[in-house]
C-alpha cells in the first residue's frame, strides 16, 4: 500500500530500535516498496525510504538497486566501519524542496539482516555510502537539518539522487 510520508519532526526525531523480522516487517517492507516505487515513478529522485518515514516503527531501509532493477531491504542496519569524511548534498523525502550539505564518509561497511533473517554486510562507497548513512541517521532520529552545514531551498526538486546508478 502506498503511504503518505511523515513530515512531523517530533515523530521523526524518535530513534527506531531494532525490530524483529516477521510477518509484520514483511508487510511494512511491502508498503515501503510500493511507496518508494510510487515516488520514483512520479519524478522524485529519492532512492531510499525508511519505515519511520511512512509511520511504521520498524528499523528497515528500502533501497532501489538500479543496477539490478529491484528493491533491497536492510533490516536493523548498522554502520561498522567508516573511511574518509566528505561533503555531500542530500535530498530527503521527509524534507521536500530542500537540499542539505552534510558531512558523510566516502566508504562505509554496513551490517544488516535480510528478509530471511540472515546476517549480511555490504561495502558502500561514494553516493551509495552517503545515502545509506542518511537512511541510518533517519532511523536514529537525526534529521538532515541537524547534520547540515547549509541548506538550499529549491522550488522544483530535481532528480539529485538519480544522477548515477546505485550499486549495492
Amino acid at each position: 500500500m502506498i503511504k503518505e510520508p511523515i513530515f512531523e519532526k517530533s515523530y521523526l526525531k524518535n530513534p527506531v530500535a531494532d525490530s524483529p523480522i516477521d510477518s509484520t516487517s514483511a508487510c511494512v517492507a511491502k508498503d515501503m516498496s510500493d511507496t518508494l516505487n510510487y515516488f520514483r515513478q512520479h519524478g522524485s529522485g529519492v532512492s531510499y525510504i525508511c519505515a519511520n518515514q511512512i509511520g511504521d516503527n520498524e528499523r528497515i531501509v528500502a533501497v532501489f538497486d538500479s543496477a539490478n532493477n529491484k528493491m533491497k531491504f536492510l533490516y536493523n542496519p548498522e554502520i561498522y566501519t567508516k573511511r574518509e569524511l566528505q561533503d555531500y548534498w542530500e535530498e530527503s523525502l521527509s524534507r521536500p524542496g530542500r537540499l542539505y550539505n552534510v558531512k558523510c564518509y566516502f566508504e562505509v561497511v554496513v551490517y544488516y539482516f535480510d528478509e530471511n533473517g540472515s546476517r549480511k554486510h555490504m561495502i558502500c562507497n561514494g553516493k551509495t555510502a552517503a545515502l545509506i548513512q542518511s537512511a541510518i541517521s533517519t532511523l536514529d532520529g537525526v534529521l538532515p537539518e541537524e547534520r547540515a552545514s547549509e541548506c538550499a531551498i529549491i522550488e522544483n526538486v530535481v532528480k539529485i539522487l538519480n544522477d548515477s546508478a546505485l550499486e549495492l
